[in-house]
């Protein structure tokens, strides 16, 4: 894969992986609508939990930020 259709397919993926952590956003915010602590706790989790897929989606990819070529 060449580095444009690694960046194509990384923004795919982020975009992909975002719109699926604001989908569990917003049904956690309807099961949790009483509950305000249990929502941010459960908000935090997702956030969380977006972030470390998007980071392994990275080294998956093969786009390390880290490392210098």
């Amino acid at each position: 894969m060449t580095p444009p259709q690694r960046k194509i397919v990384l923004i795919v993926f982020t975009l992909f992986c975002i719109v699926g952590g604001s989908g569990f956003i917003y049904v956690g915010s309807v099961l949790f609508r009483n509950r305000i602590s249990i929502f941010w706790i459960y908000t935090a989790y997702i956030i969380t939990l977006t972030g470390i897929v998007i980071f392994f989606g990275f080294r998956l990819i093969g786009i390390d930020p880290t490392k210098e070529k």
